[in-house]
């Protein structure tokens, strides 16, 4: 590759992983001048998209400190034209005026900063957790009465805005609780788990901000799988075949066939060896959460 312009040897490297690509950066001095410039970084990730690998070996994290009750929306994403990454918070405050009523504020934190910004134009909502980050802006399910909204901060801008759900949902009183958004597979998401045991609808928007590019998948829930619990299927993002990664009751990771309706059970590697064959499960939970690896750094800028 060494004959080649730089800016097509920084194409060709871009569509790596990010573990072969720091490997390449030994090869010799120019590669690696060439992968250490920023430039490089946000050029990666821009064309970087979630794998799952073959083998996932499970990772200890610290015990966090659980998150207030009273932060209704948290989220955090990547601003891609200042290159910062940020992190919101939606919250309820008492108003101090003798009515009992209360006020939803917002703070935004950059990181490399050492201040929370409080932002204006705030809308009065309750947030749904979880929120979901696609397209440079973060996405909460908020409600009024029963009815849904989705709304959506520009990391940008940092200004909030609604986006319309699919028109089925519009003016439709539901069970917010059986609702959920979600990035699927780089798509914003709307996941229904209304139906309970017979399906669960994930309405995606192919073209982000467009309302009549909502379209629909569904998840048939069958007892195809011994030991499933089909009332606690959960989706995780689209991986490879026309598939979808599922999370049944936070103890099985499981793929779905969108074409053929059938389900296949993963082994985990890290979990006891009868973790699947007895009632073990009972105590043992885990979440999934599907990432993109990148060259970008957290680190502030001096």
């Amino acid at each position: 590759m060494d004959h080649l312009p730089s800016e097509i040897t920084a194409q060709i490297l871009s569509m790596l992983p990010v573990r072969s690509v720091l490997r390449c950066k030994y090869v010799c001095k120019t590669r690696r001048n060439l992968i250490d410039d920023p430039k490089f970084a946000d050029l990666h990730f821009t064309k970087s998209s979630f794998q799952l690998q073959e083998s996932e070996r499970l990772v200890d994290l610290t015990n966090f400190k659980a998150i207030s009750r009273y932060l209704h929306g948290i989220g955090c994403g990547f601003d891609h034209t200042n290159k910062k990454l940020k992190l919101v918070v939606i919250y309820n405050s008492l108003v101090v005026d003798g009515s009992n009523g209360c006020i939803t504020e917002a703070q935004v934190f950059t990181l490399g900063s050492d201040l929370w910004i409080d932002l204006k134009n705030v809308p009065q909502v309750q947030c749904l957790k979880p929120s979901a980050t696609v397209q440079g802006s973060i996405h909460w399910l908020t409600y009024e009465f029963h009815f849904l909204r989705i709304l959506s901060f520009d990391l940008a801008s940092e200004n909030f805005s609604f986006l319309e759900l699919p028109k089925c949902y519009l003016g439709k009183e539901v069970d917010v609780h059986e609702f959920r958004i979600m990035n699927f597979g780089g798509d914003l998401s709307v996941v229904d788990f209304s139906y309970y045991y017979d399906r669960i609808e994930i309405w995606v928007m192919k073209e982000y901000g467009v309302k009549e590019s909502w379209t629909k998948h569904t998840i048939m829930r069958t007892d195809s799988v011994t030991g499933v619990n089909y009332s606690r299927i959960y989706p995780i993002s689209p991986w490879k075949n026309g598939e979808i990664l599922l999370l049944n009751d936070g103890r099985k990771l499981i793929s779905y066939n969108l074409e053929t309706g059938m389900y296949t059970l993963f082994q985990i590697d890290g979990f006891p060896e009868d973790y699947y064959l007895n009632d073990v499960n009972q105590v043992h939970r885990f979440e999934v959460h599907p990432y993109v690896g990148n060259l970008l750094s957290v680190q502030p800028e001096d």
